[in-house]
């Protein structure tokens, strides 16, 4: 009987081959452990900005602009709103007081999902975007840096204005890369905690010109003047 025992039970090669990936993956687990106790806790997640935080109407210089209802009024639409997976959805327009009208797109979630590149989505739709430059907007929190774009579909004549901006662990920042390289350290380090925003603000109607960029700025510096802090 013994003997059986001992004919069933597996070379002393097999033994040590079989074991030798399983400490490799021990030793990863060990390590891994260990690591995690010197690395601080992250905090809590923090709720993005409320709709009412984001008023309906304010005052920018001699202007003031008052929310108008439409269909998308802090909604995107199914297949958008899937993909992005935002916490919080602010899309409205805005009319102002000098008959300008611009929109306002704003998601807010962690950096990884929050994270929208309209130069990329724009290809989808045949559409262009074109970066212009980067426009400085003075506010009361100081000065404001977004970026400044045109929006052309290949179908039609018309351009629109777009500025836009993002929110990442409370840096502004207007390059589609330097997010990307802030998410890339997410990854490995994690985040702090505190929510990511793309912000959009488009000009209703065709048109890119001074006029149009210095409406789009009031309607941007009356905003942030109310959210930035």
């Amino acid at each position: 009987l013994l003997q059986r025992l001992f004919a069933l039970m597996p070379a002393k090669k097999s033994l040590l081959s079989a074991a030798t990936p399983l400490l490799a993956v021990n030793s990863v687990l060990l390590t891994g452990l260990v690591i995690r106790q010197f690395i601080p806790k992250l905090p809590p997640a923090s709720a993005p900005i409320g709709k009412q935080q984001v008023p309906a109407k304010f005052v920018s210089g001699d202007t003031t602009f008052k929310v108008e209802m439409w269909e998308r009024y802090d909604k995107l639409a199914d297949d958008v709103r899937e993909e992005l997976q935002p916490l919080r959805i602010i899309n409205r327009k805005y009319r102002g007081s000098h008959g300008e009208v611009v929109q306002l797109l704003m998601t807010a979630g962690n950096g990884r999902k929050v994270f929208h590149d309209p130069h990329t989505c724009s290809l989808g739709v045949n559409a262009m975007m074109r970066d212009i430059q980067v426009l400085e907007i003075p506010t009361k929190y100081g000065t404001l840096k977004v970026l400044e774009s045109q929006y052309h579909e290949i179908n039609r004549n018309d351009t629109f204005k777009v500025m836009m901006f993002y929110v990442v662990e409370e840096d502004i920042m207007q390059r589609t890369e330097q997010v990307r390289n802030r998410l890339f350290w997410q990854m490995l380090t994690g985040d702090n905690g505190k929510p990511s925003y793309f912000i959009r603000i488009l000009n209703d109607g065709p048109g890119d010109n001074p006029q149009v960029r210095a409406e789009m700025s009031r309607f941007i510096a009356g905003l942030w003047n109310e959210i930035g802090g």
